[in-house]
């Protein structure tokens, strides 16, 4: 079972998620841009919520850890940074297993909350550059980097 304050994290980036698909159906670059800006994932398991809640029932819906790991294949994704990020603590869940179990299981979530990695999380998530959001754009990039 996800925390209250996680689930409240998760819900308010769900409402954005809506709001960002209204506005990509638009055309309006900039103000899409804005709410992606917006977007940030406190917690990796805020982030790791975030996707499975966000494409359930959808032909990209993220079942399991290898639905995750497909989704985020890209390189140059910011997907794909986070969950690099991410990968050496879900590595030890199987490709099958249900991605709710990354906040189901004690032990991952224990250390999807390690003081360290958030902080190093949020290094990366709410990186900005001269006054800009540059979310996952800094150097850093991985978890061995802590």
């Amino acid at each position: 079972m996800m925390d209250s304050t996680t689930q409240n994290q998760v819900d308010r980036l769900l409402a954005l998620y809506k709001v960002y698909k209204i506005i990509e159906g638009s055309g309006e670059k900039g103000l899409l841009e804005h709410v992606g800006d917006i977007m940030r994932f406190d917690t990796p398991l805020v982030w790791l919520a975030y996707k499975f809640f966000a494409y359930q029932n959808s032909k990209d819906e993220i079942k399991t850890i290898g639905d995750l790991h497909a989704h985020c294949s890209d390189p140059d994704d910011i997907c794909a940074k986070r969950f690099q990020f991410v990968k050496a603590i879900i590595d030890s869940a199987a490709d099958n297993e249900s991605i709710s179990y990354l906040w189901e299981n004690v032990e991952t979530v224990m250390a999807l909350r390690a003081k360290e990695l958030v902080d190093a999380w949020r290094g990366f998530e709410f990186y900005e550059m001269n006054g800009h959001i540059c979310k996952w754009q800094n150097d850093r990039g991985t978890l061995e980097a802590i």
